[in-house]
């Protein structure tokens, strides 16, 4: 009787296979395979959160013209805040807002915003508004609002001081001449 050290002296000296002709089977995905496969994946989210700013924003006419769709979810909407349409009071000692926001393609979306808003808040300029739209409403109720031309470029001086003096200026209802109290 032979061993098979004795009938062949190669298969010895290979870790005791008994197919010297087979290499070992590897099982899985080589580890450098799955560092390269992540590697590329976060590169990927990387160069989609910056190029869009990490954030969305709906238009208008997209939460207007579909409330089915957004009712009761929370949403970024950019637009215009529409002249005329602002009606800031307090409620209860804190600030409340109502405005409508509006697009190039006329359509309009009304806002509720129970936060003082940002100086620099007035018709014509150009809002982000975040919030949790309400069908029921046909509304969103703002949590954040964010002006497209923040004070910081606006010359010192230029726009009011302070949030008391904007709810002075809005105060009144839309067509009431300016000045005076609302009662």
């Amino acid at each position: 009787m032979s061993t098979s050290a004795e009938t062949h002296p190669a298969e010895a000296s290979l870790s005791g296979h008994k197919d010297a002709t087979r290499p070992p089977q590897r099982r899985g995905i080589p580890f450098g395979y799955i560092v390269i496969g992540l590697v590329a994946v976060g590169i990927a989210v990387l160069i989609v959160a910056t190029a869009t700013g990490g954030r969305y924003e709906l238009e208008v006419g997209t939460v207007a013209t579909a409330p089915d769709r957004f009712d009761d979810k929370d949403v970024r909407v950019r637009g215009q805040i529409k002249e005329g349409s602002i009606l800031a009071t307090m409620e209860d000692g804190k600030p409340l807002t109502h405005f409508t926001l509006v697009d190039g393609n006329g359509h309009e979306l009304p806002i509720v915003s129970r936060e003082s808003p940002p100086d620099n808040f007035e018709g014509g300029k150009s809002c982000i508004v975040e919030g949790r739209f309400s069908k029921e409403g046909g509304h969103v109720e703002s949590t954040r609002l964010t002006m497209k031309c923040p004070s910081k470029y606006e010359a010192e001086g230029n726009g009011p001081s302070a949030s008391d003096e904007l709810y002075d200026r809005y105060r009144k209802a839309p067509g009431e001449p300016q000045g005076g109290p609302r009662s």
